[in-house]
């Protein structure tokens, strides 16, 4: 695990940090830290690409087809994709989508989540363009990443 002023840092925080550097050469510089900074500042749902993205990670999640997000199939995932973030964390993102109370995340509330937390929006892009690049420059996205 890498160490900051001899502390340790948390995994998370690395997985951010590797948002915002672009060019992945351990230094995130003034330009990458501007564009970081706003694209997580904006408003990231204005248009349909985004919107469309929303819909498409939200079918990924859905693996029965119920038009919700089963808490299982959450976790599942996202410590799959993330191995860095642990169950509790993975937990208290799902809870704070709504699904504390029934276990499960429906459409709405997933999209609502991704409105208010841009962060794990990006996240969830740099995951599908590292996984399924041809799906996510078919979704429009692939120019998005680039600015």
């Amino acid at each position: 695990m890498p160490v900051f002023f001899g502390l340790p840092t948390d995994p998370e925080v690395e997985d951010i940090f590797q948002l915002f550097d672009n060019n992945n050469d351990g230094i995130i510089d003034f330009k990458e830290f501007l564009i970081g900074i706003s694209s997580i500042h904006q408003k990231q749902l204005g248009d349909n690409a985004t919107e469309k993205f929303v819909e498409y990670c939200f079918t990924l999640f859905d693996k029965d087809g119920k038009g919700t997000i089963g808490k299982e199939e959450f976790i599942a995932i996202i410590t799959k994709q993330v191995p860095n973030m642990s169950k509790q964390r993975v937990e208290e993102i799902f809870n704070l989508m709504g699904g504390d109370k029934t276990q499960e995340v429906s459409y709405e509330q997933f999209l609502d989540f991704a409105k208010n937390n841009p962060i794990y929006l990006k996240l969830a892009k740099t995951i599908v363009k590292r996984n399924r690049p041809d799906e996510y420059v078919q979704l429009g996205l692939s120019a998005e990443l680039k600015k």
